[in-house]
């Protein structure tokens, strides 16, 4: 069966938690013993898995899709800038900045904007490798005026981002992407079971519409068995959004 890399299991279960918030899912649910505390869990789960804090203020109504296109176009081109400039000259820099972290789309790229935003804005306070790194990107053009056009779009759109630079531990990094896993596939079992209404198990992000219109069902066991869901540089895949409700 096919593999799925670490990106794909977190944005399943981001999908999975947004869905289990709706009040709906959240009451069905209670009579298999649903409650915060496993909500909580799971947020705990995808913060250790991520290594950062993802805090999204409530907002009124969904991302303005124009300034999601222009919070798009930073990214495609200061995340590309970075990369290939951090690769050549700071490779282990580059490990940092971009661990579990690659260019995205929709409302993703809200995340993937606001955790490198903030890593590389946390160079300046790093080693002497890191400011030295930091000082290159800016020569580059991702300067802090740069960095100030995504964090007003963040702004606009409603982000905190109270973010730390993670370390890189692989051992723990398994470790907590194994219990993410876990917490998914018992909670999105018990959802499959006890909810039939096809716009809730969407919003759950079961099922999926196709190039020709139809609907798939998401087969959260495609896994090859190891688990570790990375590839050669341990960046994030990209993954194909599912239809919101």
């Amino acid at each position: 069966m096919a593999r799925l890399t670490v990106g794909q299991k977190v944005h399943r279960t981001v999908q999975l938690i947004l869905g289990l918030k709706l009040p709906r899912v959240a009451a069905m649910l209670a009579a298999y013993g649903f409650s915060q505390e496993d909500l909580d869990e799971g947020w705990a789960l995808l913060r250790a898995v991520t290594g950062e804090r993802l805090s999204v203020t409530p907002i009124p109504a969904p991302p303005d899709p124009a300034l999601l296109d222009v919070l798009d176009g930073w990214e495609n081109k200061w995340l590309e800038i970075a990369e290939a400039t951090l690769r050549r000259n700071f490779a282990d820099v580059r490990d940092e900045v971009f661990l579990n972290l690659s260019r995205t789309s929709g409302r993703d790229v809200v995340i993937s904007v606001d955790t490198f935003v903030t890593r590389v804005e946390a160079l300046e306070n790093g080693t002497q490798r890191h400011k030295e790194a930091r000082a290159l990107l800016e020569k580059r053009g991702l300067t802090q005026a740069t960095i100030q056009e995504a964090k007003d779009l963040l702004a606009k759109l409603g982000t905190i981002t109270p973010l730390e630079l993670p370390k890189l531990d692989p051992v723990k990094a398994k470790e907590a992407e194994d219990a993410l896993w876990a917490w998914y596939l018992e909670w999105s079992a018990i959802a499959r079971s006890a909810i039939h209404d096809p716009r809730l198990l969407r919003a759950l992000g079961f099922l999926r519409t196709t190039s020709k219109g139809g609907v798939d069902a998401e087969d959260e066991n495609e896994d090859d068995g190891d688990g570790d869901g990375d590839d050669d540089d341990g960046a994030v895949d990209d993954v194909a959004p599912v239809t919101p409700v």
